[in-house]
């Protein structure tokens, strides 16, 4: 499974426009919960979320 950097990556690469880098929003317990923000093709912005066990 690729992770939210990977993909981040790869979509940078082929030129999706991110707003941000994958970062950390939430933590609990021993859960991360981490997003970017991005815009499509419509100047939409939407989002990646990936949540991940520590």
């Amino acid at each position: 499974m690729e992770s939210i950097k990977e993909i981040y990556e790869k979509l940078t690469d082929e030129g999706v426009t991110f707003i941000d880098e994958p970062h950390v929003v939430a933590k609990v317990g021993q859960t991360e919960t981490w997003m970017t923000f991005f815009h499509d093709t419509e100047g939409n912005t939407d989002a990646f979320m990936s949540e991940v066990s520590v």
